[in-house]
């Protein structure tokens, strides 16, 4: 275990009679899952597979890699203010970082728009990931064409969306929830390598999730 500042207080596989507990932000926690080779004899092989981000109660912006939360970016998710813009920006934040998790809030966040999660060139984003509250809390809410899809997520490599709602507000029509990759290049490529869903609704649409 190692705190924000590097100074390591348990190493696993080593016995301590007196084990101290690492000094940690009171706001956010960022804990992360590395996998290393059983062959390796260094880290350099190492990769993380998985980041999990515990907001507290310090609120303000964050600094730990990896965690972008939307209030950060301007979104109100309050039901009614339109926060396509700013979730879009928040997603091409986390994009951007190449391995990143979006922090969706207590709250419902209205696009109007297609939001894209990822990017359209293959093998630039190597871990993506929405992660909620509960999928009754943390909702992304459509609000556009009758023709529209809600989120797309584009081409990663790793690819989780967890404790996450998505519900559409307007008639039925063709309205997709959810598409995971794209038909062409063009509008999201091919769908992750991997993929983790968990404690997903999507509700209102004419397709839920689609993927290709």
């Amino acid at each position: 275990v190692v705190d924000s500042g590097g100074t390591v207080s348990a190493v696993q596989g080593t016995v301590s009679l007196t084990p101290t507990a690492p000094a940690l932000p009171t706001s956010k926690v960022l804990l992360a899952s590395v996998f290393v080779p059983a062959a390796s004899l260094t880290l350099s092989a190492a990769r993380v597979v998985d980041k999990r981000v515990f907001v507290g109660t310090g609120g303000g912006g964050t600094t730990e890699p990896g965690a972008i939360l939307l209030s950060d970016y301007g979104a109100v998710c309050d039901g009614s203010t339109d926060d396509t813009d700013t979730i879009q920006a928040a997603f091409d934040a986390a994009t951007a970082a190449v391995t990143a998790v979006v922090l969706w809030p207590v709250g419902v966040c209205k696009v109007t728009e297609t939001v894209t999660l990822g990017s359209t060139t293959a093998g630039t984003t190597t871990f993506l990931g929405i992660r909620g509250v509960s999928p009754d809390k943390s909702q992304l809410l459509w609000g556009g064409a009758t023709d529209g899809t809600a989120l797309r997520l584009a081409r990663t490599k790793y690819t989780e969306v967890s404790n996450f709602g998505v519900r559409n507000t307007v008639s039925v029509g063709t309205t997709i929830g959810i598409e995971q990759g794209g038909n062409t290049s063009s509008d999201g490529g091919t769908q992750a390598l991997a993929q983790t869903w968990t404690n997903i609704i999507v509700a209102g649409f004419g397709t839920g999730i689609q993927a290709g």
